[in-house]
């Protein structure tokens, strides 16, 4: 693959790993951003395998497929930067916020429960919340996650 139309960024670290495929002798999946038709970057992803002569020797050129993951790379950005605003809006929310899946299992606590509760988001904190909200007495779960109420 030649290495023209690979953003100048990106270069040196395609052609790096592109070497590593024919010196390993194993194929990888290489990620970078080229130049399309039209002046702009576009992410793709290239799928390479070394080539082998008939004694089984890798050489030069290299084989593969390559296909544009600009959607995708776009999509992982947009997720990083919504999830990067909802902790900030959640650190800074003058109110105790936590996540639990299903099964009761937190994924997530504010920095304000941290604060009020004196206790990092480890197993004790978990296991606070765990214990759930029986049925019949509201506001238990509540009492279980801060253990002062």
């Amino acid at each position: 693959m030649g290495t023209a139309l690979v953003v100048d960024e990106d270069r040196e670290a395609a052609i790096r790993e592109m070497e590593a495929v024919i010196t390993e002798g194993q194929g990888r999946t290489i990620e970078f951003r080229w130049t399309a038709k039209d002046g702009a970057p576009r992410w793709v992803e290239s799928n390479v395998v070394p080539t082998r002569d008939d004694a089984g020797k890798h050489h030069r050129p290299l084989r593969g497929f390559t296909m544009d993951i600009t959607s995708r790379k776009d999509a992982e950005e947009a997720l990083r930067q919504s999830e990067v605003r909802f902790r900030h809006m959640a650190d800074t929310a003058p109110v105790l916020i936590w996540l639990a899946d299903t099964e009761m299992k937190c994924t997530f606590f504010n920095q304000r429960v941290i604060e009020f509760t004196g206790r990092r988001p480890g197993r004790t904190l978990r296991r606070r919340v765990a214990r759930g909200n029986p049925p019949g007495r509201p506001g238990q779960m509540l009492r279980n996650v801060l253990g002062r109420v």
